[in-house]
């Protein structure tokens, strides 16, 4: 077997002290490279089958005497590190302190680590992998002396129990030292690659996170000729990967609290809600754009000015010392909508948050304020619950007016019905009068019900209506022949619509009240001698039925409350009696039907109503879009030609 090469120790000429290295420290370390190549050799010929079994059997009592001769050099490793050792180490260890606390790049401080390492341990090349705990594979970050090629064929290597020195550490989670690469299976995969580049011993120690055992990565040292490192040197080595650890660690911290910090800064600056944090003192420190938005103010408005002053002086003390009590500690957050004012001088609603923000030892830093403008919703909210009381009202109004309407109906038809029996009985001329009267006035009562009914109905969306296409004209003429003898009476004449009109498309039986009510009022406040005509024409995709009389008409203030229920603007003292409900109701009916209203008058020239329904299919122009009668309808402009 052929000897392998040994490097000579340099020795003094006269007195015998190594002169090639450095103190005893030096000297140990030598010992082991020579102790390493011993021992390689002697365990490749012990389990050599080509070797006689005699020499064999020798060869595993020098691998024990080996062994035995380690242990002691490891006893006096304390006599082995000089002073100036130990000050190199400090040095080192400072330096790569200094350049954690500076947060220098991880891989300049891993390399400082590692070149720290290599002049304690003359001869040797470390290198220093990150693990990658998503792919459970090891990555290049610091090697000082060893080639670039080969550090890049290893990076990225897979963990595992064969895989190397370092990719066997980070996997057993402890050390492993191959003192030959050439006969240590865990290189299998490896050996051609170290081979190449010179190598011939490698140990690892895993890097675990002081806080939480995790694994970060390896600390591995390499020799170029088969090594076993002593006591001392794994020492040494131990408290280097301790280091590293920390740097690691203090790294990924470094790098966490900066990607925190970077959301944070984008959440708070890209916020759609009003954000600042406040000082101890109560002033806005930092405040995003969402805040000016809200506030109207600009950046440097806001810039130092005190919490207290964006909100009304009402609410201001009761912020104040929100502020005060979670800036003492004495309370958490805190939430509640407050007014605020504006830039614009106006006051408008806001809910305002309030959150302390505190360091890694629970200090305060700041006070996190949020606001969010909800004038808006508010108003919102308020409509909806505004409306939702309506109709709750309506429903109960509806239910009592049927209710009232019910019960006055059975002792008004027991009036009117004796009112008829005397009538038709033998009775003296005054007394006939006076039944007529009281029948007059029991019809008019039964219809004012009917219209209280009806406008309940309406407004509270319950009004039955049996949609079809009909004859606007027809319905007219049917109105007309009901008021004839009230117009004959009162000297009006009525003019009819002549021949079929467009269709259109409404409750036959709604459509005629409406035109009653409409008639009757133009008979009832006409002069004598007056007129009243109703017109039906095609209006785009509409039909528009017109009532147009010659009476007094109605001044502008009063036409402005024409359909309000209960008011008869513009009535005079001698007109007839009424309770302002008809053209009230003829607005809900005609609503309801899916079309409009409107009205043009002038004082001492008549009255025109104009009422615009929806057209049946056929009657529609082509193209037009089809209209739902539950669709309200827009009112056509005053002074438009029916």
């Amino acid at each position: 077997m052929p000897a392998k090469e040994s490097r000579p120790l340099d020795l003094h000429p006269r007195t015998g002290a190594t002169t090639g290295l450095r103190g005893n420290g030096e000297l140990l370390h030598a010992m082991g490279n020579e102790l390493g190549v011993a021992m390689a050799v002697a365990e490749r010929a012990a389990h050599d089958d080509a070797v006689p079994p005699a020499v064999r059997e020798d060869m595993n009592t020098v691998v024990e005497a080996i062994s035995r001769t380690e242990g002691l050099r490891g006893r006096i490793r304390f006599g082995s590190t000089n002073a100036q050792d130990t000050a190199d180490l400090l040095a080192c260890q400072t330096e790569v302190l200094e350049l954690v606390a500076r947060k220098a790049p991880l891989s300049a401080t891993l390399a400082a680590l590692a070149t720290g390492m290599e002049r304690h341990l003359p001869g040797t090349h470390c290198s220093i992998l990150l693990f990658d705990p998503e792919e459970s594979r090891l990555h290049h970050c610091a090697a000082p002396t060893l080639s670039a090629s080969y550090t890049a064929e290893i990076d990225g290597m897979a963990i595992g129990p064969v895989a190397g020195s370092c990719g066997t550490a980070a996997y057993t989670r402890r050390p492993v030292f191959v003192s030959d690469i050439l006969a240590d299976e865990r290189w299998a995969a490896f050996r051609a690659v170290g081979v190449r580049h010179g190598l011939r011993a490698c140990w690892s120690y895993p890097v675990i996170s002081p806080s939480s055992s995790d694994v970060l990565g390896t600390f591995a040292v390499y020799h170029r000729r088969p090594h076993r490192p002593g006591a001392e040197e794994r020492l040494v080595v131990e408290r280097f990967t301790h280091l590293a650890a920390v740097a690691i660690e203090h790294h990924q911290l470094f790098n966490a609290l900066h990607e925190s910090e970077e959301r944070f800064r984008g959440a708070f600056t890209d916020a759609a809600v009003g954000m600042a944090l406040v000082d101890r003192d109560g002033r806005l420190a930092h405040v995003n754009t969402a805040l000016c938005t809200e506030t109207g103010h600009d950046l440097d408005d806001l810039f130092g000015m005190a919490v207290d002053a964006l909100f009304e002086p009402g609410s201001a003390a009761e912020v104040r010392d929100a502020l005060s009590r979670i800036v003492s500690g004495r309370a958490g957050c805190y939430s509640r909508d407050h007014d605020f004012l504006h830039a614009d001088g106006s006051r408008r609603a806001a809910y305002l948050l309030l959150s302390p923000v505190t360091d890694a030892e629970g200090r305060l830093r700041f006070v996190c304020l949020q606001l969010r403008d909800i004038t808006d919703r508010l108003r919102i909210r308020g409509e909806r619950q505004a409306r939702e009381a309506a109709e709750r009202a309506n429903l109960v109004k509806s239910e009592f007016v049927a209710q009232l309407n019910h019960e006055m109906r059975t002792p008004l038809n027991a009036v009117v019905g004796f009112a008829e029996l005397l009538r038709r009985s033998a009775l003296a001329p005054e007394a006939a009068e006076h039944a007529r009267h009281i029948v007059e006035a029991g019809a008019h009562l039964e219809r004012l019900l009917e219209d209280t009914l009806c406008m309940a109905r309406a407004e509270a969306g319950s009004l039955p209506m049996h949609f079809e296409p009909l004859d606007p004209a027809e319905i007219a003429r049917e109105a007309i022949s009901f008021t004839q003898p009230f117009a004959e009476r009162m000297g009006i004449e009525l003019r009819a619509p002549t021949g079929p009109a467009p269709r259109a498309v409404a409750d036959r039986h709604r459509l005629r009240q409406v035109l009653l009510n409409l008639l009757t009022n133009a008979i009832k406040y006409n002069r004598p001698g007056g007129r009243v005509a109703v017109r039906s024409r095609k209006s785009a995709d509409q039909v528009r039925i017109t009532v147009e009389d010659t009476g007094r008409g109605i001044g502008p203030a009063a036409l402005e409350r024409i359909f309000t229920p209960f008011e008869r603007p513009g009535a005079a003292p001698d007109d007839p009696a009424g309770v302002g409900l008809g053209l009230a109701l003829t607005k809900k009916l005609v609503t309801a039907m899916g079309g409009s209203i409107a009205v043009d008058s002038e004082v001492g020239v008549g009255t025109r109503f104009r009422v615009d329904l929806p057209a049946h299919e056929a009657e529609r122009p082509a193209g037009a879009e089809p209209v739902d009668p539950l669709d309200r309808g827009v009112q056509a402009p005053r002074g438009e030609d029916a």
